[in-house]
């Protein structure tokens, strides 16, 4: 009897630090109203308040699922219609995961989440208008006019090239579910052409640049692009094109002194140890000036330049505001 009310008393206390974690999670991520739901106000259908909600990605899609949808009517407008994992889309460019297993379409999501009764629009924003409370939408054919009560705008960021001269022309970006498709394309097209151009007997320095994968900025995204890509040359590319796998070349371009600055200085050092240890060269302190077609010029730590060719150049180096015209 003793140790089933002992067994019964570790079970409740187990209870009471899981039921403590999670109290502790719903804290930190402002989440206690899933714990304890606000009341909920029942109103005629005349008398909801109209809400408009731009954008389907976290902070948007967090207001879906939170909605009270007996007291607003809401409508959702973005061009993409679906949400998407984003932490995972480094992974979908070398295939350790695929691109449609990380993305979930926005009226599947609704409708799992308690939100069917939203409305959602496929459209981009053209213009606010603050005073009459409506939004100007482009879609197929002409625009469209909604009006609104309430108005969240989650637009998200878009990529910031910083006005470096080239980027937009001619580098790949990885912030959308394009983006990462034009990586995977871009990487596969410099591997099938570098093979032919080898069985060609091309200079090997055309094959070097050919195959030179360039990621400029060392945050998270910079970072865990670089890692997926030499894991997948040190074992796709390895198996599958064996003739010109060991001339591929990534480098890592960070301008600041370290990767991974928003990080403990301990990470950023095992970051860089574990990316050249799997073949990564890694730059730090080191600006990227402008880039081509075909190569990159950065600004050493020393001031000099140094121009090198590229196959591929992607962007990662920040992101600002989209815009959005009032």
């Amino acid at each position: 009897m003793s140790r089933f009310f002992t067994m019964r008393r570790l079970a409740l206390a187990a209870g009471t630090a899981i039921g403590g974690g999670m109290i502790a999670e719903r804290v930190a991520n402002d989440e206690l109203d899933t714990v304890w739901p606000p009341k909920r106000v029942e109103r005629k259908q005349s008398e909801k308040r109209k809400v408009v909600l731009l954008g389907t990605g976290w902070a948007g899609l967090s207001f879906v699922r939170k909605l009270d949808y007996d007291a607003y009517d809401l409508t959702i407008v973005s061009p993409r219609p679906y949400f998407f994992y984003t932490p995972l889309l480094a992974g979908a460019v070398t295939g350790t995961v695929q691109f449609h297993n990380i993305i979930e379409p926005i009226r599947m999501f609704c409708s799992r989440t308690g939100g069917s009764r939203a409305t959602y629009v496929k459209a981009s924003c053209e213009q606010v208008n603050l005073d009459k409370k409506t939004v100007k939408c482009k879609v197929p054919g002409g625009e469209l006019v909604l009006p609104y009560d309430e108005l969240v705008v989650s637009i998200g960021c878009q990529p910031n090239t910083f006005g470096t001269p080239g980027v937009t022309e001619h580098g790949l970006f990885l912030k959308e579910i394009e983006h990462g498709q034009a990586v995977q394309n871009r990487v596969l097209s410099c591997l099938e052409s570098a093979a032919a151009m080898e069985l060609a007997g091309a200079p090997k320095e055309d094959l070097l640049k050919m195959l030179h994968f360039m990621v400029v900025g060392g945050g998270p995204t910079g970072v865990e692009l670089s890692a997926e890509l030499s894991d997948f040359v040190k074992n796709d590319v390895k198996a599958r094109f064996p003739r010109v796998a060991e001339l591929v070349q990534l480098t890592l371009v960070e301008a600041m002194p370290r990767v991974l600055s928003m990080f403990d200085q301990s990470l950023s050092d095992y970051a860089v140890d574990h990316l050249e240890k799997r073949g990564v060269h890694v730059l730090t302190r080191t600006a990227v000036k402008s880039i081509t077609s075909d190569s990159a010029t950065v600004r050493n730590p020393d001031g000099s330049t140094t121009t090198m060719g590229t196959g591929m150049l992607v962007w990662v180096a920040g992101v600002t505001a989209r815009p959005l015209t009032w």
